[in-house]
């Protein structure tokens, strides 16, 4: 049996990006960055503090968190916020801002492992897809 393929409105998303795809390529770029910034914050917490249990902060992360708080991550696309963190004032705020985008490569091309994900998501879908579907029809052969 031959379905037709089903169409996707262009107005699928409020902000008009289309086709569905390229949003998803876009929130994986967001993710990436978010787990540079993550990455970066962590490691600033513990430098210097091996041995300790309590976090000594640096300057850097004083100076990204600053930032952050002030140019929330996801209100500007990424490449838009990490050109506003590389042209600050503050020489912290450009250094994080390099390795951001050095974290963000090496994480992307050698610690993403998409596939085993993929998978998950689509074992997900399934099993949800079953297990409504089955509920679905039992609550419609009893009503």
């Amino acid at each position: 049996m031959n379905a037709p393929p089903f169409v996707v409105p262009r107005d699928c998303f409020q902000d008009k990006t289309y086709p569905p795809e390229l949003k998803a390529a876009k929130q994986l770029k967001l993710l990436v960055t978010m787990v540079a910034v993550r990455v970066i914050l962590a490691q600033e917490e513990g430098f210097g503090n091996e041995c300790h249990d309590d976090p000594s902060y640096t300057e850097l992360h004083d100076d990204l968190t600053t930032f952050l708080s002030q140019n929330p991550l996801g209100k500007l696309w990424d490449g838009e916020w990490l050109e506003k963190l590389i042209r600050h004032p503050k020489l912290n705020c450009r250094l994080a801002a390099v390795r951001i985008i050095e974290v963000r490569d090496v994480y992307l091309s050698k610690e993403f492992d998409w596939g085993e994900y993929k998978s998950e998501a689509f074992d997900d879908m399934d099993e949800c897809y079953k297990r409504l579907m089955s509920e679905h029809m039992e609550r419609s052969m009893l009503g």
